[in-house]
């Protein structure tokens, strides 16, 4: 019986996020340091644990996460935010109008919450909105190397003799043998989610195959 088998590691790069115009801070990179559980999907109105929607991920760096979604429950007592942060959690950048603390979607000025728009006093005594943007962020076109991911695929081949002039040979490959879900970039605010496995070069699902040819 004769065994053979390959391996492939690949980088990944991220761009910084650009999102955001307000307040800047250290930007900071975790890797899998803090595991986390994103509830954010979890209805409003959600009343039982079936109800939840919940992922496993990793803060992979300090992106934005609004207050509001910090260790957050609906009425119903059931996750709909963000959990398990480290406690001294503080975003790489602010929007203008970040979620203030006790923020709440009844604030008189809570449409201008988590936004970069802020209101403009017109000449003729009128206000509107403008966001801003000048479409020119200090981290625009900046890149972070991302999670490696590996793969590694096996063979097992057996050649049986069956007559003088008819021989078997039988081969089983597997591909993925670890079965490794991989880990896909991180999003602008910063979480790697395990709701999905990573899917670059050929990178899929354990997946066994076997065949038989018979040689005379």
């Amino acid at each position: 019986m004769d065994s053979c088998g390959s391996g492939t590691i690949v980088s990944s790069w991220y761009a910084l996020p650009t999102t955001q115009w307000g307040a800047f801070t250290d930007f900071e990179v975790y890797n899998k340091k803090y595991p986390i559980l994103d509830c954010r999907n979890t209805p409003a109105t959600a009343k039982t644990a079936a109800d939840e929607r919940c992922f496993q991920g990793y803060l992979y760096f300090n992106g934005y996460i609004s207050k509001r979604f910090i260790n957050s429950y609906n009425a119903n007592g059931l996750p709909n935010g963000v959990l398990g942060l480290p406690s001294d959690y503080h975003p790489a950048e602010y929007p203008v109008n970040p979620w203030p603390a006790n923020g709440k979607t009844t604030d008189a000025n809570a449409s201008l919450y988590d936004t970069n728009n802020v209101n403009l006093k017109l000449r003729d005594g009128s206000t509107v909105q403008a966001a801003v943007d000048t479409s020119l962020h200090p981290w625009r076109q900046q890149y972070r190397l991302g999670p490696f991911n590996c793969t590694i695929d096996s063979s097992l081949l057996k050649d049986s003799s069956i007559r003088e002039r008819l021989r078997l040979r039988m081969s089983f490959d597997m591909f993925n043998v670890f079965n490794v879900q991989g880990l896909n970039t991180p999003g602008s605010d910063g979480i790697v989610t395990l709701q999905n496995s990573y899917g670059g070069f050929g990178i899929r699902p354990r997946q066994m195959q076997i065949k038989a040819r018979l040689e005379w």
